[in-house]
């Protein structure tokens, strides 16, 4: 076992699900980097060492405990749980369902994160992790409805700094361009999008897709069928990978979340907010609560004509474009920027340490 040292013992280790930078890993080192003057850790595997290395840039102390399978991993971290158990042991940050499981039943403080809601084979586990707990966190409203007597902590994202040259207006001659930033996978409704580019083919003028993402988490049965459709598809859409966000804000007039399962909050939609990108929603799970009531651009979650149809009109209202850019960045500094959420989490973390 192997970490990082770091002045006095740590009050709080945030113990991730894996070592692969998700969106909640993203928030695991938001928060460990927000705990303001409370001495934090993080708690990882040895591989995947996504976590590790970002904690390493951001100068974050690091606990490798081992283990490169989720059960060699969960094993290994229910190994250092259960030795910290003398003294004053720290809080334990179960982020996801993993450090949850493997942390089940030890009599140690601790909060159960989840930043999806569990399927069928983890919510029995999952409650009895839960019982000891002394708060269960959820992300948003919508997930919150979905598991009982949690504490919605939305999340935050980077700022992403407003674009004060960018308008609703696209210049002539320059084709209308839209993003995609996810898992190319059927949950994030990247089928329904490619039907909806399918039904876009002839219009005039124009809609461009550059869609950023690969096949993480994605089963490989599921890739082929993905893969061969986004194929057919070459001369309507750039397909560039996993680039810098703001590499694709850049070159982008506005950005597609076309999620078909219930999304438990969104990020990348709120990361288009705090930019000043024109974001276009299904209306899955948490995504119109990220948006808010007012939002002009949301869609029945899965169906591909009514998103086709969403964005011609997306392309065709430049003046309404350029409203909804400025209320999102407004809601964004309210609710997601790094003031807003590190406020929140300081609050919960402060009265769960009381």
């Amino acid at each position: 076992m192997t970490g990082v040292s770091h002045a006095g013992p740590a009050k709080v280790a945030f113990l991730s699900n894996h070592g692969t930078m998700g969106g909640g890993e993203v928030m695991l080192v938001a928060m460990a980097a927000a705990s303001d003057g409370v001495p934090a850790q993080v708690v990882g595997p040895a591989a995947p060492n996504d976590v590790a290395v970002e904690c390493a840039r951001l100068g974050l102390p690091y606990v490798d405990v081992g283990g490169t399978s989720r059960i060699s991993y969960l094993r290994r971290l229910r190994h250092w749980a259960a030795s910290v158990r003398g003294g004053a042991p720290p809080l334990l940050w179960c982020n996801g369902a993993t450090p949850s499981l493997a942390t089940a039943g030890l009599r140690v403080p601790r909060v159960v994160h989840l930043h999806h809601p569990p399927p069928p084979s983890q919510q029995l586990p999952l409650a009895y992790a839960r019982r000891n707990a002394r708060a269960t966190v959820v992300p948003s409203l919508s997930m919150s409805r979905l598991v009982r007597s949690s504490v919605v902590l939305e999340n935050w994202t980077a700022d992403f700094e407003l674009d004060a040259g960018r308008s609703g207006a696209v210049s002539e001659g320059r084709t209308f361009t839209v993003g995609y930033l996810g898992r190319l996978s059927l949950a994030k409704g990247i089928d329904v999008l490619a039907e909806a580019v399918r039904n876009l083919r002839r219009d005039e003028p124009p809609i461009h897709f550059v869609v950023a993402g690969d096949y993480r988490f994605v089963s490989r049965a599921q890739r082929q069928g993905i893969a061969e459709s986004l194929e057919d598809l070459s001369t309507d859409v750039d397909l560039v990978g996993w680039i810098p966000r703001q590499d694709l804000f850049d070159q982008v007039d506005a950005l597609v979340v076309p999620s078909s399962d219930p999304e438990p909050f969104g990020l990348s939609a709120a990361e288009a907010m705090a930019v000043g990108v024109p974001v276009l929603v299904s209306n899955a799970g948490a995504l119109p609560e990220v948006v808010g009531p007012d939002h002009p651009w949301v869609f029945p979650a899965g169906d591909a004509t009514a998103l086709a149809s969403s964005l011609r009109q997306l392309r065709d209202d430049g003046g309404r474009r350029q409203a909804s850019r400025l209320a999102a960045r407004h809601r964004w500094e309210e609710r997601y920027s790094p003031a807003a959420g590190t406020g929140r989490f300081q609050d919960l973390l402060s009265g769960l340490l009381s």
